[in-house]
């Protein structure tokens, strides 16, 4: 939305907010008022009359309630405020103000309001609070611009070690992409808050928040799914995977899902093996598990991958297996239903330090 279409629909969204109240009138100054003592000009300013007292709001709007938006937005409110005699309450308004910027404005003392219906206004006596489900704000083109295959890439090396602060160039070598990709991410990372700038380059400043806004919009690797069947069971299966993937001087073929958890941190286990593989990875595995075409009912699910991305994350699991990475295990285990989210949250506490 338009900074001007957000303050006018913001504007009347806190005036109607308001006059629920009964016995409470709200007079406002023009938008882009002037504050008397020339420290800059609020969005606009409200005085609010309930019971025969006055109190008055200074509220700054952004068209994006994104937590870097509503960090300059609360530094403009505490500016203003400091600037003129009388007190005053502080008001920050945008389109969507999701939980973790809702945190920022309480801990700062600010009031919020957005236009999906969230809001907190506190002032002499007077408490609203409303939390509204979902954002129809929210923008999955860019969220899905950032998971990109390439992009993924990148945060897959980010969450390894998120404290590590890398430089664009040495970061875009790890993950086999362009600078000019690397660029796009530190950018959408640092305005998302996710990342900061540090001492050595960017680092991640919230990787918790960075996997739960990834988990949200993720919809699985891109490949073909296979079912087959194999008569091997128990030691005899896992030793014909282990020999396999001895004979692989790349990852060809690796474990993945629920398979792949097995070695990370067990929690469920399903009735299929599951793999993810490209061509020659896929021939490789028929061969050593002696697969046979399944239409229903079999024993081991392989994903074919449409590209290599994904094999170039896997992680060596001792000397002789080759897993999806915890990242991309947890993510494949969130989609997987009930079950799936029990064994990727559980994953997350064992696997994960942050």
């Amino acid at each position: 939305m338009k900074e001007r279409d957000v303050e006018h629909k913001g504007y009347q969204a806190f005036v109607d907010t308001l006059t629920r109240v009964p016995d409470l009138k709200v007079n406002a100054v023009p938008q882009s008022a002037e504050l008397s003592v020339g420290v800059g000009a609020a969005d606009f300013i409200a005085d609010v009359w309930y019971k025969d007292k006055l109190s008055q709001f200074i509220i700054e709007v952004k068209s994006n309630g994104q937590p870097r938006n509503a960090a300059a937005a609360i530094a403009q409110l505490k500016t203003f405020i400091s600037g003129i005699d009388q007190p005053a309450h502080p008001v920050f308004i945008a389109p969507y103000i999701s939980k973790e910027t809702r945190a920022m404005c309480e801990e700062a003392g600010v009031n919020y309001l957005d236009l999906a219906g969230n809001a907190r206004i506190a002032f002499d006596g007077i408490y609203i609070e409303r939390e509204a489900v979902g954002n129809p704000f929210k923008e999955k083109r860019e969220f899905r611009a950032i998971f990109s295959p390439k992009s993924a890439q990148v945060l897959k090396i980010l969450l390894r070690t998120p404290e590590r602060p890398w430089r664009m160039a040495d970061l875009a070598d790890a993950a086999n992409v362009s600078i000019g990709q690397v660029s796009n991410v530190k950018s959408a990372l640092i305005e998302q808050d996710w990342a900061t700038v540090a001492q050595g380059g960017f680092a991640l400043r919230d990787p918790g928040g960075l996997l739960e806004a990834w988990r949200d919009v993720y919809d699985g690797v891109s490949g073909s799914v296979l079912h087959y069947y194999t008569t091997l069971h128990g030691a005899r299966l896992d030793e014909a995977v282990r020999s396999l993937m001895e004979l692989l001087d790349e990852p060809h073929a690796m474990l993945a899902s629920f398979t792949a958890a097995n070695w990370y941190a067990p929690y469920a286990r399903v009735g299929s093996e599951i793999f993810y593989a490209d061509q020659e990875g896929l021939e490789l595995l028929t061969q050593a598990l002696q697969l046979s075409p399944a239409a229903k009912g079999g024993n081991v699910t392989i994903t074919c991958l449409y590209d290599k991305m994904p094999l170039m994350d896997a992680q060596s699991i001792g000397v002789d297996r080759w897993c999806t990475s915890p990242v991309q295990t947890y993510l494949d285990l969130w989609i997987s239903g009930e079950r799936g989210r029990e064994a990727a949250e559980f994953l997350r506490r064992e696997a994960f330090s942050w």
